[in-house]
């Protein structure tokens, strides 16, 4: 007897073997989905200026955005530059001027564009002729678009700017060496072992990364989980 004859002895492709490819596919699917693109949300580094403890006082008092921000930020090849920040150092009296006549104008952009503009224009160009320096005060996060990601909780920016890109690398190359280990232990020990195995160190090393308190054991658990 044929193999076809006996799969119509025992049923073909029924009720059944419907709703368990149509779970697992499901299941797998998600997994992979979720393992695979998670974390170029979580790793993804919103907008972001150096902190100034008087620009965020005066931004938080007056509700301003990020946006309203963007003539008190250094351009670099005609870009905000989110690496520098004004060094009012000598000119401290001016700074502190031209930042209240700024912020308290603010609520006229609309009503007296005019005049708004005019003191936008003083300020770039205050900003402009100041010296810059490097960020000393940590940065201010544009959150209004992205939500708080491990990137901005851990200050990954600038000189850091490099390792959201390796744990992108280090979790490829786990996924490779996953690809090569996982059929190694399917042929020797079995799909079950492998499965459940796989499973929970995936489990327990996503779980892990949400918890990582330096970024060698985040690399370690990102390469576990590809």
């Amino acid at each position: 007897m044929g193999y076809d004859n006996i799969l119509v002895q025992v049923g073909e492709f029924g009720l059944y073997q419907k709703l368990l490819c149509g779970f697992f596919v499901f299941y797998t699917t998600f997994l992979c989905g979720l393992n695979y693109y998670t974390q170029v949300f979580i790793f993804d580094t919103p907008q972001h200026r150096c902190s100034d403890p008087v620009l965020d006082y005066f931004q938080e008092q007056s509700k301003a955005s990020s946006e309203d921000m963007l003539p008190w930020i250094p351009r670099q090849r005609g870009y905000p530059s989110q690496c520098l920040m004004v060094d009012p150092e000598t000119q401290s009296n001016m700074f502190l001027n031209q930042t209240q006549t700024y912020f308290d104008n603010l609520k006229i952009q609309d009503s007296n564009p005019d005049k708004f503009t005019g003191i936008r224009r003083s300020v770039i160009s205050f900003v402009e002729n100041v010296p810059h320096k490097s960020c000393d005060s940590g940065w201010k996060y544009d959150h209004s678009l992205v939500f708080n990601t491990i990137s901005s909780e851990n200050d990954w920016v600038c000189e850091n700017d490099y390792r959201p890109l390796v744990i992108h690398t280090v979790f490829w190359v786990g996924n490779t060496v996953g690809c090569v280990l996982w059929g190694f232990t399917n042929d020797h020990f079995g799909r079950k072992p492998t499965v459940l195995l796989s499973h929970t160190i995936y489990f327990l090393a996503g779980v892990g990364t949400l918890f990582a308190p330096n970024f060698t054991m985040l690399a370690i658990l990102r390469f576990l989980v590809g």
